[in-house]
């Protein structure tokens, strides 16, 4: 099929000369405006923006500004955020014309929203959605997979001459892989002491009877000079096949935070009536050549530990899922490798009821077993005993939810959140009766990988 051409000249002069309107307004993008590059846009604008792509399935959604806000509060469930959004964006789609791609919100949600957040996460809250100004967008074409499309989404309200000039910076030549200006300096990290009483007081709990498995996070703060669009570049290059996101906090002085990562975990997406979620759960590192690699892959497809820490997972999204959906359906247990770490990884499938939203599945899932334990009660009361800091958005949900209801949104891992010279990371491990100090530690620091090599400048594994 042939697929008009668009001249960047004409789209322009269109963004121009358009007035605000009480509408969504929307502009398809030439094929050779690779939003790939939006980071180039998120350096030269002054807005904040609000990022989501999934590069293995040619996804993106870089938003800027914020149109409007939908936030969580100690009352809320994510749930609860359904009719608003869909109330504002059904508002916006009045008198709009020739949307080929839905309006959207992007955003995130804390893990444990009963806590009030710390110092680091303070901007952040308890997690809200953002209807951006300028929604930039990429996909692959729905009926040829070969065609990529791009699309401006210009919010009710907004001068759709306001994205020209981040379009006019998607064509500069400048450069953008350049190092950190500073090394990272480790200003604080796991206390090993702490970190071993905590592990052991779990595994002696768990032999009790009192859960099954608890996951412990830790945070590592670094101090350094960040360019995030480097940073984002970095984790797009070396983690195709995850979810890249950013969004963004700003306190009442104008300084901002951002909450990023590359995360392996969906935790639940829906096409029209099609659902999909994954247990991921059971890890170990890739190998320095393959014959280590493929050793390693063995250890773990016959680790006892691993395969009943994965069990779990599935057991619970399957029990939590199943209830609000039809025709569910659980694949084989397939081996997934990353550049740094390889998991067993499960995929569910489903098909929606008609009945329940995305966004009650979201509340309905979150936390999984994977990032939380079982049973879910009794582990988040011990992460609340072991944890000596606030998990914020890390191993919350983030992503986007669309006009029509379609969305995906993935688990909050891999992640730190980033200021202008410090960084807090973020990562844990699945502690069950069998865990030992020695090894979770190991694993622990071999999670802290991605976001240090990304920071530090450092592209090749």
């Amino acid at each position: 099929m042939k697929h008009p051409q668009i001249h960047i000249e004409e789209v322009l002069s269109d963004l121009s000369g358009a007035d605000a309107t009480d509408s969504f307004q929307q502009w398809a993008l030439p094929s050779d405006l690779d939003l790939r590059n939006i980071y180039k846009a998120t350096v030269l604008s002054e807005l904040c923006f609000s990022y989501f792509e999934k590069p293995s399935q040619g996804v993106l959604f870089c938003g800027f500004g914020e149109s409007r806000q939908f936030p969580l509060t100690a009352e809320d469930s994510i749930s609860d955020l359904h009719y608003e959004v869909q109330r504002v964006l059904s508002e916006g789609l009045v008198g709009s014309v020739n949307l080929r791609f839905d309006p959207i919100v992007l955003g995130g949600f804390r893990f444990d929203r009963s806590q009030d957040p710390d110092a680091v996460w303070a901007d952040f809250g308890r997690g809200r959605l953002i209807l951006p100004e300028l929604l930039f967008s990429r996909r692959q074409n729905p009926t040829d997979s070969d065609v990529v499309e791009s699309f401006l989404t210009v919010a009710p309200g907004v001068k759709p001459a306001a994205a020209i000039g981040i379009i006019k910076s998607l064509y500069h030549d400048e450069e953008l892989r350049t190092q950190s200006e500073a090394s990272l300096v480790v200003e604080s990290d796991i206390d090993e002491t702490i970190w071993a009483d905590s592990i052991n007081n779990i595994v002696t709990e768990a032999k009790q009877g009192k859960f099954s498995k608890v996951v412990l996070a830790t945070r590592r703060k670094v101090t350094g000079s960040f360019k995030v669009s480097n940073v984002l570049n970095r984790l797009r290059d070396v983690y195709p096949e995850c979810f890249i996101f950013c969004f963004p906090s700003t306190n009442k002085t104008g300084e901002t935070k951002l909450f990023l990562g590359a995360t392996p975990e969906l935790l639940v997406s829906q096409e029209e009536d099609q659902i999909k979620s994954l247990a991921l759960a059971g890890s170990i590192a890739r190998g320095d050549d393959r014959a280590t690699d493929s050793e390693n892959a063995l250890e773990l497809a016959r680790s006892n530990k691993d395969i009943g820490e994965h069990d779990a997972v599935i057991k619970a999204i399957s029990e939590r899922l199943r209830p609000l959906t039809s025709a569910f359906r659980i694949s084989t247990t397939r081996l997934r490798r990353l550049s740094n770490i390889q998991h067993l990884s499960t995929e569910i499938e489903a098909e929606s009821d008609g009945e329940h939203g995305l966004l009650d599945l979201v509340n309905t899932l979150h936390p999984t077993p994977a990032v939380c334990g079982t049973p879910r009660e009794a582990a988040q009361a011990t992460i609340r005993r072991n944890e000596q800091f606030d998990r914020g958005w890390y191993a919350g949900p983030v992503g986007w939810l669309s006009a029509s209801g379609n969305g995906e949104f993935a688990v909050g891992l891999r992640s730190a959140v980033v200021g202008s010279n410090a960084a807090w990371l973020f990562a844990g491990n699945g502690i069950v009766e069998k865990s030992s100090v020695g090894t979770e530690l190991r694993e622990v620091k071999l999670k802290f990988q991605p976001l240090m090599r990304a920071l530090s400048g450092e592209l090749n594994e």
